[in-house]
């Protein structure tokens, strides 16, 4: 509710802290539909709407004003471009990074308040169909709730991501059989990688993207990405 909005053409154009600013929705260039589709997102978290409930009331107000199927349409540098507006993929997208990211940092928030009596923080993966490795290799991890891990890599940490944390208390680690890990300064890197094109300029998109380096328990090293943006 307290985010401003940032019109943008390309999902790379609003990335890491200005997501935290701003509501936006890639190749949505008109406010009055951004502020629509905010709207019923708040609309479907108060009322606890599923996805389908969701779509089901946005999708005839989207394709009234337009924003539907493939169209050829002016870019913000006057030039025609045939792009894809509404679907039901992309709606399901957008329902599933924002109500993930909203209740994530409510979760947060919450642990936040009870850190002297649950200072450990668990990452734990939700069962999918097809699970990320990088993302189920984290289950039963934990960590302090101050660890740098979670300044780069609290989830959601990619689109599609649904693993959450849960806090515990210290004398969890043993009794739950948890993997407790500690992560130094120097496990954190950062480099500017390339993770697309601009749509219409063909220039380069680069971001800054965070690699971490996990000691694992056989002393070998992993390492975990969170996707630039998130």
């Amino acid at each position: 509710k307290a985010k401003g909005f940032k019109i943008g053409w390309d999902w790379h154009e609003t990335l890491n802290d200005a997501h935290s600013r701003a509501f936006t929705v890639a190749k949505v260039a008109r406010i009055d539909l951004l502020q629509d589709i905010r709207k019923s997102l708040i609309t479907a978290m108060e009322q606890g709407q599923s996805l389908e409930q969701w779509k089901a009331g946005i999708t005839p107000m989207l394709q009234e004003k337009g924003w539907w199927g493939k169209k050829t349409v002016i870019n913000p540098v006057g030039i025609e471009q045939t792009v894809q507006l509404g679907s039901p993929r992309r709606l399901k997208t957008i329902f599933d990074t924002n109500m993930h990211k909203s209740l994530a940092a409510g979760r947060y928030k919450a642990m936040m308040a009870t850190t002297e009596t649950r200072p450990i923080w668990e990452w734990v993966h939700i069962s999918i169909t097809n699970p990320r490795k990088a993302h189920l290799a984290r289950n039963g991890e934990a960590r302090p709730y101050d660890d740098p891990f979670w300044l780069y890599a609290y989830p959601p940490t990619e689109f599609g991501c649904k693993c959450k944390v849960i806090a515990r208390r210290e004398s969890d680690v043993g009794e739950r059989n948890l993997t407790l890990i500690e992560t130094l300064p120097e496990d954190i890197e950062h480099s500017q990688v390339k993770i697309g094109k601009n749509s219409f300029t063909g220039q380069d998109a680069i971001a800054t993207q965070t690699r971490i380096r996990i000691k694992q328990a056989d002393g070998q090293d992993s390492f975990f990405t969170p996707a630039p943006g998130f």
